[in-house]
């Protein structure tokens, strides 16, 4: 794994992105400590995602609506308290 400054991760983003696309991690330090990393999206999304929050502690599962934006403020409330406020 590299490391870089941040003046160079600044001045060099694009040649640093182009590096990580091929697969390589770059650490990147301000004052030779390390803050960040930029890694390929592909090692992110392999790690296995853990819920986290108070309902995921207790088994809770639930899906999100791909529309969930686009309710009413009544109809989103129904979603959660029954149809009781429709």
């Amino acid at each position: 794994m590299r490391q870089v400054s941040v003046q160079e991760a600044k001045t060099q983003l694009s040649a640093l992105l182009k590096d990580v696309e091929r697969g390589e991690s770059v650490t990147i330090a301000n004052w030779h400590k390390p803050v960040a990393q930029l890694v390929p999206i592909s090692s992110v999304t392999q790690e296995k995602q853990e819920p986290t929050g108070f309902l995921a502690k207790r088994g809770v599962k639930f899906t999100v609506p791909h529309d969930f934006d686009s309710y009413r403020q009544d109809e989103f409330i129904s979603l959660f308290e029954g149809e009781r406020h429709q």
